[in-house]
């Protein structure tokens, strides 16, 4: 079932790309796109630092667990 799901998911993303980012490119300057790519890679690199891209880590899931239990 996961399989599927990321199917499904990269297959949308071939579609974006291919539909929305030409004209994306198109209607917005360069200076935008490098300023918001940098704002990209930034966030990206908080959130990998955050616990990686696959999962959060398991300190904040068992603080949540403790936390359902205590309410």
């Amino acid at each position: 079932m996961i399989k599927v799901l990321a199917e499904l998911v990269e297959h949308h993303i071939e579609e974006e790309e291919e539909d929305m980012l030409p004209d994306f490119k198109k209607e917005i300057d360069a200076e935008t796109r490098m300023s918001l790519g940098a704002k990209y890679l930034q966030l990206k690199d908080k959130f990998e630092s955050m616990g990686g891209d696959e999962a959060p880590p398991e300190k904040t899931i068992k603080e949540n667990e403790q936390a359902q239990v205590h309410h």
